[in-house]
């Protein structure tokens, strides 16, 4: 059977575990430490591979990494699109699309909406399709990975 990587819902987790899961995300994003209680914040701090790292030890501390399960599908993935210029600018002159696919993954459901949605004369003035994918289950959405 095909597995397949599906995100942790934070649902379960209390309203103190969030808010300190956000703290130490917080902290390892934007807190220099100088030691000797010399630490201040930095919106301008820089970031590397570490810091990917850190936040997924602060994610994974409190179980919510993407699990391997089964994959029991086709699964129903609500998609929505829209096209954004380089710069991040939504075009205004095309709505893109919104719809429920049926696929096995996250990537074969964006294909689906790519198939049906896409358009070339807008992609042709250098506007990229920009997917926002969910997968539905009896009626409620969960991120898919």
């Amino acid at each position: 059977m095909p597995k397949i990587h599906v995100a942790e819902n934070p649902t379960h987790l209390c309203s103190t575990t969030l808010a300190d899961v956000v703290r130490r995300i917080q902290s390892i994003l934007w807190l220099e430490d100088l030691g000797a209680e010399r630490s201040f914040w930095d919106v301008n701090k820089e970031w590397n591979s570490d810091t990917v790292s850190d936040i997924a030890d602060v994610l994974t501390s409190e179980g919510l990494q993407p699990k391997l399960v089964d994959a029991i599908g086709p699964f129903d993935f609500r998609v929505t699109m829209h096209y954004q210029d380089a710069e991040g600018n939504v075009a205004t002159t095309h709505q893109g699309g919104s719809g429920t696919f049926s696929a096995m993954t996250e990537p074969d459901a964006i294909e689906c909406a790519q198939d049906a949605w896409a358009d070339p004369r807008v992609e042709a003035f250098g506007f990229v399709p920009v997917f926002e994918v969910h997968r539905v289950l009896k009626g409620k959405n969960h991120a898919a990975e």
